[in-house]
């Protein structure tokens, strides 16, 4: 079983009196059952409480649990009373309804009998008397066997942002405890401030407490930043975000650790994974930072989270960072700087007209990522042995999704007495009614344009 606890700090108090006074703590106290500090002779009585008798496990000593003889079955009243020595007291698991335990020994005193018990293994158990004839019952009386108050577990803390405080443990499993542990929230054990007074108890079977520390500055989870501002440079690829610290954590004693990813905005991208562009401390009411990105011309989301300065740093995703805050903006285009792919053998020559030579190239295409702004076009130059010319040929090859669809169901008619071909085709096409239309005077054995 969990347990939560919450509590809210002014923060203005908190600021302050976390430094001036002694390391806050959580205890964690185990109420449930009063005990003195007598010293009894062995064997002592075992210890009562409100759920039944309470025996402490794996113990080498015997505990006394007096018994009214009225209160036994009849069959082992009357053995008792007639003195059989074939009465034996045994404890039977109430999960298990079997005996898994030594017998135990009793003593019959005036109209009471004395039980001796002792257990090893934890759990709850009936007491039950047995005699040779096979006659068994149990006479209601509950043993919890466990032990002295535990450490609770799974013990966790989160201070979040500085003002409200939550703790959650489990509990230990421990048959003896009757009440759920109690919280308590002291800034140490002899201030005065805290919600309750915490009072010392006899550490045995009957009472005790376990007080974990909590060293509460690592355990402190900030608010998302606000006022998240975003601008890209106008002459690079560097991004400068700026945000303000959220409230109180400008006087933070730890200070603040801020993180600031980014990633291509892109999500259909293959290489939109985040990276880590700057980590730092800043515990002013306004913080900046800057990363530098991989490419012109494209959207990038920024995203800005903060974690306590105390905390132990790591660049995983554990708790301890804030929520992210995010932002889109766009880099600068620029002049590419990556060059078509080419080499031996990427161009083909055909003669299909003796004074001129066809010349179909083939290069490798730019990576959309490194066209570094919109419009981006092939431009094909001509070169001889005394330069490159002044004038170029420009063809600009769109990207596939725009290219306009084919004519549907093209036929070509031929006019014998006008020596005329027309061309005839149904147009679909939204994009426009412009058309090429090439002639081809032989019989080409490729699709390239004739």
């Amino acid at each position: 079983m969990t347990r939560r606890w919450s509590v809210w700090w002014v923060a203005s108090w908190a600021c302050v009196t976390l430094l001036a006074l002694h390391l806050p703590c959580l205890v964690v106290g185990d109420a449930s059952i009063t005990s003195t500090t007598t010293t009894f002779p062995r064997p002592v009585e075992c210890a009562p409480s409100n759920y039944g008798t309470v025996v402490e496990a794996e113990s080498e000593e015997w505990c006394t649990k007096v018994v009214q003889l009225t209160s036994l079955p009849d069959f082992c009243l009357q053995d008792l009373q007639d003195h059989h020595t074939n009465v034996t007291f045994t404890l039977v698991n109430t999960n298990t309804s079997s005996s898994n335990v030594s017998i135990q020994r009793h003593k019959v005193v005036g109209d009471k009998v004395e039980i001796y018990l002792k257990a090893s293994q934890a759990g709850r158990y009936f007491i039950y008397c047995s005699n040779e004839q096979g006659d068994s019952d149990s006479f209601n009386e509950l043993v919890r066997v466990g032990y002295k108050p535990l450490d609770v577990a799974s013990w966790w803390c989160c201070y979040y942002n500085w003002q409200m405080l939550q703790c959650q443990w489990s509990m230990p499993y421990n048959p003896a405890q009757t009440r759920d542990y109690q919280p308590y929230l002291v800034i140490s054990l002899s201030s005065s401030i805290s919600r309750r007074r915490i009072q010392d108890t006899e550490e045995d079977i009957t009472g005790g407490k376990n007080i974990p520390n909590v060293y509460l500055l690592p355990s402190v989870l900030p608010d998302p930043v606000s006022n998240l501002t975003l601008e890209a440079a106008e002459t690079g690829r560097v991004l400068r975000a700026e945000w303000s610290t959220p409230q109180p954590l400008i006087q933070f004693p730890a200070n603040l650790t801020y993180r600031v990813d980014y990633r291509l905005a892109d999500s259909t991208c293959s290489a939109c994974s985040w990276t880590t562009g700057d980590v730092g401390e800043c515990n002013s009411e306004r913080c900046e930072a800057t990363v530098e990105v991989e490419y012109w011309g494209q959207q990038y989301l920024v995203c800005v989270r903060l974690r306590s300065g105390a905390a132990t740093y790591t660049l995983d995703d554990d708790i301890w960072w804030s929520k992210c805050s995010n932002m889109n903006t766009d880099t600068p285009p620029s002049v590419p700087d990556s060059s078509p792919v080419v080499g031996p053998g990427t161009f083909q020559v055909s003669n299909n007209i003796p004074e001129l030579r066809d010349l179909t190239l083939a290069w490798q295409l730019v990576p959309p990522l490194l066209h570094n702004g919109p419009n981006f076009s092939y431009v094909v130059v001509a070169e001889n042995s005394e330069g490159r010319s002044s004038v170029t040929s420009v063809v600009k090859v769109e990207a596939t999704s725009d290219l306009p669809d084919p004519p549907v169901l093209p036929v070509v008619v031929y006019h014998q007495q006008q020596h005329l071909y027309e061309l005839r085709w149904s147009n679909e096409s939204e994009l426009g009614n412009r058309y090429t239309v090439y002639v081809c005077m032989d019989d080409l054995k490729n699709s390239a344009p004739c």
